[in-house]
C-alpha cells in the first residue's frame, strides 16, 4: 500500500541487512508512517535493539542506532541490564552457519518463532561481555581496514597486465 510508505519512521528490511551486518543501523532504505504502523504488527523498537534476519538472509544481524521498526523478517531482542547488545550481535554473527541450519521451508528458508523462542545464550557477567565486545570491535575494525587495503591492491594487480601492454606498445611506437 503506497499510502503506508514515505513517512518518517525508519523501516529495517532485508534490503538493508547485508550491508549492515555487524554494524549499528541509523538510516534505512525505506520509511513507513503512522498508518503503516497501525496496519501492521510492527512497532517502533528502541535504540540498541538487536535485529536478526530470520528469513531469506538468515543470520545477518544489526543493532538499531535509533528507534525504528522492522519487517516481519526479523526477530528482535531488547536486551536487559545483564546482556550487552553488541555481545549478543557477535554471538549471532559467529553462529550464522548454525542459524542457517535451523531454517526450514520449501521455497525459502525461515527460522520460525518457536525455534527462536527456544534460543539460549551462555553469557558471562556484563563487565566481561563488555570487555569482549571492546576487544572484538578493535580487531574487527583492523580486519576491515586490512580488507579495504587488500581490495585496493587487488585492483592494482588486476590492472597491471593492461598497463604493461599499454606501456610496451607505447615504447614500440
Amino acid at each position: 500500500r503506497p499510502e503506508w510508505w514515505g513517512g518518517t519512521v525508519p523501516w529495517l528490511s532485508l534490503t538493508d541487512i547485508r550491508k549492515l551486518n555487524g554494524k549499528y543501523v541509523h538510516e534505512t532504505t525505506e520509511y513507513t508512517n503512522d498508518a503503516g504502523l497501525a496496519n501492521s504488527a510492527a512497532r517502533i523498537l528502541p535504540t540498541n535493539t538487536v535485529c536478526l534476519s530470520r528469513t531469506a538472509s538468515i543470520g545477518f544481524v544489526t543493532i538499531l542506532g535509533k528507534p525504528m521498526a522492522t519487517s516481519q523478517d526479523f526477530a528482535n531482542w531488547v536486551c536487559g541490564p545483564e546482556l550487552d547488545p553488541e555481545f549478543l550481535m557477535y554471538v549471532f554473527m559467529v553462529s550464522r552457519d548454525y542459524l542457517r541450519e535451523l531454517g526450514s521451508g520449501a521455497v525459502h528458508k525461515t527460522i520460525y518463532m518457536p525455534t527462536i523462542e527456544s534460543f539460549h545464550v551462555c553469557a558471562p557477567e556484563i563487565a566481561e561481555q563488555r570487555r569482549i565486545t571492546r576487544a572484538l570491535r578493535v580487531r574487527l575494525t583492523a580486519a576491515e581496514s586490512l580488507s579495504g587495503s587488500l581490495k585496493v591492491r587487488m585492483a592494482q594487480i588486476e590492472a597491471l597486465p593492461q598497463r604493461l601492454l599499454e606501456q610496451a606498445f607505447r615504447e614500440v611506437a
